[in-house]
């Protein structure tokens, strides 16, 4: 399902002849990663690649900082300590690991989807 949806929108995009796919996955994301979810990210990216779109948009945020519907106790805690390290995630190493909200990360495809010049164009560190 993390793999397929994604991917399967972006064919029917495809076929209808769209030009340019944004896709949000994950800072880390890597097809052959032993770690399953960037694993899998990193497969999404991959996959749409392939189908050579005119412009491709990954966004790589790091945790998506936020409230949630849904009641998940492990990833609230999570969110905490984040919102906690955050100041201290600086420099070019460690700046792609920020926390970003999700509006922030839909302004940055939206400035991306006026600003399209590169075949494939990654966006990581997105995080203030």
């Amino acid at each position: 399902m993390d793999h397929d949806y994604p991917v399967e929108a972006a064919k029917m995009a495809r076929k209808a002849s769209v030009k340019l796919v944004l896709v949000v996955t994950a800072v880390g994301a890597n097809a052959n990663s032993g770690i399953f979810y960037t694993r899998t990210k990193g497969e999404i990216e991959r996959d749409i690649i392939a189908l050579n779109f005119e412009h491709t948009c990954i966004f790589r945020p790091s945790m998506i900082m936020g409230e949630r519907k849904e009641n998940r106790r492990f990833e609230k805690a999570l969110i905490k300590v984040w919102a906690f390290i955050n100041p201290l995630l600086t420099g070019k190493s460690l700046s792609k690991y920020r926390g970003i909200t999700g509006q922030d990360i839909a302004k940055a495809m939206m400035n991306a989807a006026k600003n399209q010049k590169d075949k494939v164009k990654t966006f990581q560190g997105l995080g203030k």
